[in-house]
């Protein structure tokens, strides 16, 4: 048997071959599936095809991204790539070993590839095509993958906390399933995780646009920055509230501990530029700041003339840890962070 799966949607192709490869009757031994991947050529695919299985009856031999290899954008080209895929329809004309279940798996190719159209001919092989999902099927996707991992959505506005400075993160958007649909396209492979972190995450309650935004990455960057502001500002709950959907997301600590570096260099350099006497538009300037430069000036007043060394030490240690595996990668940086609030007591409220 042949079957040649190809289109968009990764994921269903994905599914529908560990659908095949687990079809085998449980009291049956299967071979592993063989998978020849990259620049793979026409007498290998045959090799694998005619090798007798070893522990069982039945062999899957799994070819990706091959028929791809004959796509052309004109008619020389077209003859050119025909001659080279015959030898493969004379061994397919011959018929494989009946043990013998070859897989094609591609991607998105033309329906005037010269090889799938050759491959429609054959009376013995099954042709899938898996487009791309639009929206309302998306939306049904989300739906059917979301039960099967027990998860339920809640609609309605999001209610999280937020400084009024910081409003315009809010999400518009009141359903969390058009909130997912619309912020990762149409990759159902990408979504399917998605969903698998916010499984996690919601530990059973209802998922909200607010957990949407928050854990699949949606509003990554924002509380990133939401951290730094957190650090800065001397603010504990913010500060650890950010990191631990920072960490639940997967996010790198090294990158988290180069990023808040790279502020308080920053704020020494904005220190400097004030003992000089430079104007606040010149220090915006100079450091790239393009708003809140009297936030940024009031941080680096409060932190101190020495502040900036002390918390890049501190930073510098961490880093340290993690390399040297003398600490867990979030004990070490929590521990950090702990260090870095005491420099910058938090800035009285109003």
């Amino acid at each position: 048997m042949i079957t040649v799966l190809y289109g968009s949607n990764d994921l269903a192709i994905r599914r529908y071959v560990e659908e095949i490869v687990g079809s085998t009757n449980s009291s049956e031994t299967l071979d592993p599936p063989t998978k020849l991947t990259g620049t793979v050529s026409i007498d290998e695919i045959v090799g694998a095809a005619f090798t007798a299985p070893f522990f069982s009856n039945r062999r899957i031999v799994i070819v990706e991204n091959f028929i791809q290899n004959f796509e052309s954008k004109g008619s020389r080209s077209r003859k050119e790539k025909k001659a080279s895929f015959e030898p493969l329809l004379e061994v397919l004309e011959t018929g494989f070993p009946k043990t013998t279940e070859l897989i094609f798996r591609e991607g998105e190719i033309s329906q005037r590839n010269p090889l799938l159209e050759k491959l429609k001919s054959f009376k013995d092989v099954k042709i899938e095509v898996f487009p791309e999902l639009r929206t309302q099927e998306l939306v049904a996707f989300i739906e059917n993958e979301a039960s099967l991992k027990g998860l339920r959505f809640t609609k309605g506005p999001s209610k999280r906390s937020l400084p009024q400075d910081e409003e315009w993160r809010r999400p518009t958007e009141t359903d969390p399933v058009k909130l997912l649909a619309t912020s990762f396209g149409s990759s159902p492979d990408a979504i399917a995780n998605e969903l698998a972190k916010l499984s996690l995450y919601v530990q059973g309650r209802e998922v909200s646009v607010d957990d949407v935004d928050l854990i699949c990455g949606v509003e990554r960057q924002a509380t990133v920055w939401q951290l730094i502001d957190g650090v800065l500002d001397g603010d504990a709950r913010k500060t650890y509230d950010a990191c631990a959907v920072l960490f639940f997301s997967g996010e790198s600590v090294q990158s988290l501990i180069s990023l808040i570096a790279g502020r308080y260099r920053m704020l020494a350099s904005v220190q400097e530029m004030l003992e000089g006497g430079f104007s606040y538009e010149e220090i915006s300037s100079r450091n790239n700041i393009r708003f809140g430069i009297q936030k940024t000036v009031s941080r680096a007043r409060r932190l101190g003339f020495d502040g900036p060394q002390k918390a890049l030490e501190i930073l510098v240690a961490a880093d340290y840890a993690l390399k040297t595996g003398s600490m867990n990668d979030q004990v070490a940086f929590e521990h950090a962070l702990a260090r870095l609030l005491l420099l910058s007591p938090i800035a009285t409220r109003r």
